[in-house]
């Protein structure tokens, strides 16, 4: 298991098995640097790190990039603002698989229902014939296919040998799409045997639709499988892949991982289960921790490789203030949020799971289900304008069709977020589903455009609002009593910034001045108690 590193800082080795971990430090790695150079800069939009400031420079259609300073090697990335836990961002790579792997049990299931007819099919048993290709000698398999019924190629485990491999490509070849689609009885018969703790088993689900035979819940089929499946590694997906997408699952690397001790307290971590590692990916955790002081220390993530156990440990720095990497709270809340809407579709509406989403969305900027109606003007609702606090719980898309489909995707994309680039895409795909308005993020904060004025989506009716003329008295007043409006009033003309107790409107016949007792009540208003 190896930390990512991108330059300096040191090294450490496993050393693996059951009893215990040395750490051997390598010498100091060279400063690094490097400069990318793209002929056809035009082409390319502006360049970003999340982990690093870089310099971007354009020249008669030449972009170049380099990154400011040299390249820190740090495998830990923080953020704590004044007064608040911090944030850190972890990045974990295992490497390639060397020498053995641990064997695996492989299930492959299929939906050959009569949706998947035509090109679906010969798409799925190109996948099935594919996933046989990746098996291993020491390997063992099973091939489902399911619609009304399940029916197996074999009743239990199957060895991949040249004949039995022979065998099961004519069943494959055999495989004819009709009936309906029998989920929870596909994943029953998946979890059905159970593998020794020295294999790895794993189920890869193939469907293209919705369960019509049997349970059609999709939370009542989620929990139970969820309660079915033991040990195993479930992957779905949705007919039409690559199927070279099947190979990341190959070769396992590092499996049962968790973030061990460290200097400080660690809350709140995202995945709060760490997937497995396969060969080639890359695993990014956000979280938060808790100190007092500037904290440094080892840190330590354990594993398994191939049924050992093993543990790497590094020195960490957990700062009290650090206002560098900025992009790490709002990358950790996007997690949260899409974690707490998976929450939700798996076990229903929770009235306390929606305010917790509506609350993080809010403060760090982000858009979500429950936020997006406040992009919307009240005329924009189908049904008429909807009181406040009807809309502020209403439900997530349905549970079914393709509403349900593009939800599940959006939770996905806010929970394996990594970079603002990547919220952005999520945001801008929230927007364009909803067919919402103009946004943009400033300083952490989400505003909408509305009628000419960028509007906080954290306002609330119910704050008093005081409104500030452009550039007069009671202006630079406020910029220099209440310097985090800044950004909010350079970067728009005319703009509502949400306080604790009021907000505060940039607008042309606002107040000019303010006595000094206004200045302190609103200085004070705004920050909140």
């Amino acid at each position: 298991m190896q930390f990512r590193y991108a330059a300096g800082g040191r090294r450490g080795r496993f050393d693996s098995g059951e009893g215990g971990v040395q750490q051997r430090p390598r010498p100091e790695a060279a400063p690094l640097t490097f400069t990318l150079v793209a002929d056809s800069g035009a082409a390319f939009g502006d360049p970003f790190s999340p982990t690093h400031r870089v310099r971007v420079t354009r020249e008669e259609g030449r972009l170049e990039v380099r990154p400011e300073g040299e390249l820190s090697g740090d495998t830990i990335a923080t953020h704590r603002p004044a007064g608040d836990d911090g944030y850190f961002m972890l990045t974990l790579s295992p490497g390639r698989a060397d020498g053995a792997v641990q064997p695996r049990d492989l299930t492959v299931v299929l939906d050959v229902s009569g949706s998947m007819s035509g090109t679906k099919i010969e798409q799925a048993k190109a996948a099935l014939r594919q996933l046989l290709a990746s098996l291993g000698s020491q390997d063992r398999f099973r091939l489902l296919a399911f619609s009304n019924g399940v029916r197996a190629h074999r009743s239990e485990w199957t060895d991949p040998t040249r004949d039995e491999l022979a065998d099961a490509r004519r069943w494959i070849a055999g495989l004819h799409a009709d009936g309906g689609t029998n989920v929870a009885g596909a994943l029953s018969e998946a979890f059905r045997l159970e593998s020794p703790a020295e294999r790895l088993p794993i189920v890869v689900f193939l469907t293209d639709g919705l369960p019509s035979v049997g349970e059609r819940n999709p939370e009542r089929i989620a929990a139970q499988a969820e309660g079915e499946r033991g040990r195993a590694r479930v992957f779905a997906f949705g007919v039409g892949y690559d199927v070279n997408t099947y190979a990341k699952i190959q070769h396992p690397v590092l499996t049962d991982i968790a973030v061990g001790e460290a200097p400080v307290e660690l809350v709140e971590i995202h995945p709060a289960t760490l997937p497995d590692l396969f060969s080639g990916e890359e695993l990014v955790v956000f979280g938060r921790y808790r100190t007092s002081r500037t904290r440094s220390g080892e840190l330590t993530v354990s594993g398994r490789r191939n049924n050992r156990a093993e543990r790497f440990t590094t020195r960490v720095t957990f700062p009290e203030h650090e206002l560098a990497n900025d992009f790490i709270p709002r990358l950790w809340a996007s997690r949260k949020i899409g974690a707490l809407a998976q929450e939700l579709r798996l076990h229903g509406m929770n009235q306390e799971l929606v305010e917790e989403i509506r609350r993080t969305a809010l403060r760090y900027g982000l858009l979500s289900e429950f936020t997006s109606y406040l992009v919307q003007e009240p005329e924009e609702f189908a049904q008429g304008p909807v009181p406040r606090d009807v809309r502020s719980l209403a439900a997530p898309s349905a549970a079914v069709g393709e509403g349900a489909v593009a939800a599940a995707k959006q939770d996905r994309a806010r929970r394996e977020a990594r970079t603002e680039m990547e919220l952005a895409d999520a945001d801008e795909d929230l927007l364009s589903r909803g067919h919402l308005g103009q946004t943009r993020h400033v300083a952490g904060r989400l505003f909408a455009e509305r009628h000419g004025v960028w509007t906080d989506l954290a306002h609330r009716d119910s704050l008093r609002t005081v409104e500030i003329a452009p550039y007069g008295d009671a202006y630079f007043a406020l910029l220099q009593h209440l310097p985090e409006v800044k950004p909010y009033f350079g970067a728009f003309g005319s703009v509502l910034v949400a306080g604790e107790q009021v907000s505060i409107r940039l607008a042309d016949g606002g107040r000019e001045s303010l006595s000094q007792g206004e200045l302190d009540r609103l200085v004070r208003e705004f920050r909140g108690p």
